[in-house]
């Protein structure tokens, strides 16, 4: 039995470290733009890594006919499809316990849950995970989720505005982690019914907000500062205006910004 991913960062390091754990060995596939330091990491972690001349959305198609092919691969992948959806879910929850630390930090700072929550975004599965998490029912509060993507790989932000799944082709970007073209099946439905906005930011705006987090004493990665990058350009002017409307944004916001990667050595990529 071998463990079988396909990733752009984080994702893979995690199946590799989790293989690892169980002594079993894993493959992880990642497109061939990712960072050395990225691949690196997982190497580091025990995998065997497998370079895809293509983009992470084919990564995944490869590792997904592979499974079907070779009986000894357990596929652990974190984006959804037809007759694919138990282990994503299963990784959804996990990411689920993220909010729930939230709560109990707002909770113990004397806040109320009527803050705002910049989530980074590429297949969707995190963000699935908050907006389950502040859609529960019963829950005091309207905690308004903010979806940001790069703009080179903005399919949530492409089925908001079509109004059903769409993907998006990509191309290479400084925020490799999140650089997928296609929503996990299973993230549409809660997006469609509980996102309250989405925006796209450069890698231009995503640099500006790394330097500024890692001034800060925040050691952010480029998929990690994409959330900060997205609340920044939220309080912004010009395509920023309706956003704001829609989140209630201003300046006197508490604004909650998820940074989903740590900065690696050589800045190109998630690491934990």
């Amino acid at each position: 039995m071998r463990l079988l991913t396909a990733t752009a960062g984080n994702h893979g390091r995690a199946v590799a470290r989790a293989g690892r754990w169980l002594g079993l060995d894993s493959v992880v596939a990642l497109p061939t733009e990712t960072s050395n330091a990225t691949v690196d990491a997982i190497v580091a972690e025990g995998a065997e890594v497998r370079l895809v001349n293509s983009s992470y959305d084919a990564a995944v198609e490869i590792v997904r006919q592979l499974a079907n092919k070779d009986q000894r691969f357990v596929l652990v992948q974190d984006t959804a499809w037809s007759g694919y959806e138990q282990v994503p879910q299963c990784i959804v929850e996990g990411y689920a316990t993220l909010f729930d630390e939230i709560d109990r930090q707002i909770a113990a700072a004397g806040q109320e849950n009527r803050y705002i929550v910049a989530v980074p975004a590429g297949v969707g599965s995190l963000l699935s995970a908050a907006i389950r998490h502040y859609r529960t029912p019963g829950r005091i509060g309207r905690t308004r989720v903010l979806c940001v993507e790069a703009e080179t790989a903005a399919c949530v932000l492409a089925s908001v505005r079509a109004g059903e799944p769409v993907s998006v082709p990509t191309s290479t970007t400084f925020m490799q982690a999140i650089n997928a073209g296609t929503m996990s099946a299973t993230a549409w439905p809660l997006v469609r019914e509980g996102l309250d906005a989405a925006v796209a930011v450069s890698d231009a705006q995503a640099m500006a907000a790394q330097k500024l987090l890692n001034e800060s004493g925040i050691t952010a990665g480029p998929a990690g500062a994409a959330a900060l990058a997205g609340a920044m350009h939220a309080l912004s002017g010009g395509e920023g205006e309706s956003v704001r409307a829609t989140l209630g944004l201003s300046v006197t916001s508490d604004v909650v910004v998820v940074s989903t990667d740590g900065e690696l050595a050589d800045s190109g990529g998630g690491s934990t």
